[in-house]
């Protein structure tokens, strides 16, 4: 699943392809990804119309037209592509935003896990989907907020960074990293983090965030993640711990370890980051 660093790149690169046009028509190829996708209302939302901003709020994008907006998360396996109209149609493109240079903003999605929701009266930040949503880990300074709600939390602190009702945009690429990064055990109680150790996790979080963002996101080897132009992103190249089961730590040569937390591959150095 795309994560902060990922829905960064393509809102930018969004941003950029959607400047100075009008959306002539949007075309949705079938009713429902993971919600309904209400055809006719985004349509009238968006015709005749430009976005003008494009927002990120965790690992949903939210573009804004007048006094509109549009709700996207990319779910597990979507992505936008950039297109000349006269271009074939692949299976999985399912809604299609027509331009007025005749060219296309295609979204195209083989797992159809994510969502277009169009919000018409603009209160995107009043959506169901929005309003539980945790702080932006690249706004966050201040460890106290985390030291209070880990309090009474004694789940793996990876687990509790995943959360995006605490933080959000961190998904299992950048926990990992993050947690690497702070010499910290990724099945640490998070309640057992003290002050300091927050105040490092969240600068190392920030730290893997920014890097992620400047090298275009993460692209692996299942080619999962490209750009609006087809770019992959270039942080793997940067992962000292994720998907390195059984390879010698960088640091110390130590062999990379994994376990299952929260249902999700975690990998770790056991010599770097002592439990």
């Amino acid at each position: 699943m795309p994560e902060l660093p990922e829905v960064e790149t393509v809102a930018r690169s969004l941003q950029q392809m959607f400047a100075g046009r009008t959306i002539t028509k949007v075309q949705c190829l079938r009713k429902n990804l993971r919600y309904d996708l209400q055809p006719r209302k985004l349509n009238n939302i968006c015709k005749g119309q430009s976005i003008t901003n494009i927002l990120r709020r965790g690992k949903y994008m939210i573009w804004q037209i007048k006094d509109k907006a549009i709700i996207v998360h990319l779910g597990m396996s979507g992505r936008f592509c950039k297109l000349d109209k006269k271009a074939a149609y692949d299976k999985h493109d399912h809604v299609i935003f027509e331009l007025d240079d005749k060219q296309q903003i295609r979204y195209r999605d083989p797992r159809r896990f994510g969502l277009i929701i169009a919000i018409d009266d603009g209160k995107w930040q009043q959506h169901s989907l929005m309003v539980h949503l945790g702080v932006e880990p690249l706004e966050v300074h201040n460890p106290q907020m985390f030291v209070t709600k880990a309090q009474k939390r004694s789940l793996p602190i990876k687990q509790f960074i995943m959360d995006q009702k605490i933080i959000v945009g961190v998904g299992n690429i950048y926990a990992n990293e993050a947690l690497f990064a702070s010499a910290i055990h990724p099945c640490t109680p998070a309640n057992a983090l003290n002050h300091q150790e927050w105040r490092t996790l969240l600068k190392e979080i920030r730290r893997v965030l920014r890097s992620a963002i400047v090298r275009g996101g993460t692209t692996l080897q299942d080619k999962g993640f490209s750009d609006v132009e087809g770019n992959h992103g270039e942080f793997a190249i940067d992962l000292n711990v994720y998907a390195r089961k059984d390879e010698p730590c960088y640091f110390c040569e130590e062999t990379i370890k994994s376990c299952v937390i929260g249902g999700r591959s975690t990998f770790f150095c056991v010599n770097c980051q002592v439990l």
